[in-house]
C-alpha cells in the first residue's frame, strides 16, 4: 500500500485525502507529493513542515498522527509495503 498511494493525495486512510481532511498541515507540508512510503521511516512517521505549528495545528498534528497510528504497514515491497 505504501509504495503505491501519495500520502497527501490518495485516499488511503479514512474517506477523503489527507489534503481535503486536513488542508492546513497539507499547506505547510514540505513534501506535497510524497508516497506514503516517503513519510514511514524506520518504523516511524516522519513529517516536516516549513515553519513551526501554531498550537491550533498542534491539535490536527496530534490528530493525524492518532489515524497514523493505526496504520500497519507492510515491509514487503513487492505487495506494495515501505
Amino acid at each position: 500500500m505504501g509504495s503505491q498511494y501519495a500520502f497527501w493525495d490518495d485516499v488511503w486512510i479514512g474517506h477523503t485525502p489527507l489534503r481535503l481532511a486536513l488542508p492546513r498541515l497539507h499547506d505547510l507540508s514540505n513534501n506535497k507529493s510524497g508516497l506514503v512510503c516517503d513519510f514511514f521511516k524506520e518504523g516511524d512517521w516522519q513529517l516536516s513542515f516549513r515553519r513551526s505549528l501554531s498550537p491550533q495545528d498542534v491539535v490536527v498534528w496530534e490528530d493525524l498522527m492518532s489515524r497514523l497510528e493505526m496504520v500497519q504497514l507492510n515491509s514487503d515491497t513487492k505487495l506494495g509495503g515501505c
